[in-house]
């Protein structure tokens, strides 16, 4: 009987090629938990909201309501619609008050962001107003906005587009930052001139600043 090849005892041990990789395997997963953590932190003081509730009756007073554009423009015979009013804090302090009204007649959305410093709150503007310029550049020429860098001047920052639609001005978007307030406005159903913007819309901007800039 012809003798059979005993198999390799193993002996339980990795050699070096194998140890090197499993060392690099583990600080990859060390790291990969680290940055999920730091992110969840991050993510907690920062943007997850600690608190929600609807605006009291002199802090929804200050916002740029639906009314006041009916006031202002004289409309009739107005559709409702729904109306979303609420105020977030995050743990840093930062605070986000939110305005929406939707109807068949309008649609109206306004965001305040109060960051804690200047410089957070340029750094926000600085994100929104490079979205919405890039969005507008995918647009084209021809896209439904029109920026309007002359009709009216607010806080330290701001850009302005008028919407159109089949060649009428049906609305306007604008950004802008005051000292540590970012705002954004989104309005359609009217179109905003010089005259309603110095009489109506400059007001309401700078009470909703006396209102929520702390």
């Amino acid at each position: 009987m012809e003798n059979q090849a005993v198999p390799p005892r193993f002996e339980g041990k990795l050699n070096s090629g194998s140890r090197t990789f499993m060392i690099v395997l583990f600080a990859l997963g060390l790291i990969f938990l680290s940055c999920a953590a730091l992110s969840g932190l991050v993510y907690l003081f920062y943007f997850k909201p600690i608190s929600s509730h609807q605006l009291n009756p002199s802090q929804l007073k200050a916002m740029l309501r639906v009314d006041d554009i009916i006031e202002h423009y004289e409309f009739e015979n107005n559709k409702p619609g729904k109306v979303l009013a609420k105020i977030e804090k995050t743990l840093d302090g930062a605070a986000t008050v939110t305005y929406e009204f939707e109807s068949d007649d309008f649609y109206v959305l306004v965001e305040l962001e109060t960051s804690k410093s200047i410089q957070d709150a340029k750094d926000s503007y600085m994100g929104s107003q490079l979205v919405s310029s890039g969005i507008r550049k995918l647009e084209g020429e021809n896209g439904p906005y029109r920026e309007d860098a002359s009709l009216f001047k607010w806080g330290d920052q701001m850009r302005f587009w008028h919407s159109v639609q089949k060649g009428e001005i049906n609305g306007f978007e604008l950004i802008a930052r005051k000292q540590r307030m970012l705002v954004s406005v989104e309005i359609y159903g009217i179109e905003l001139e010089k005259e309603c913007a110095d009489d109506f819309l400059i007001p309401k901007l700078d009470e909703m600043f006396k209102e929520f800039q702390n």
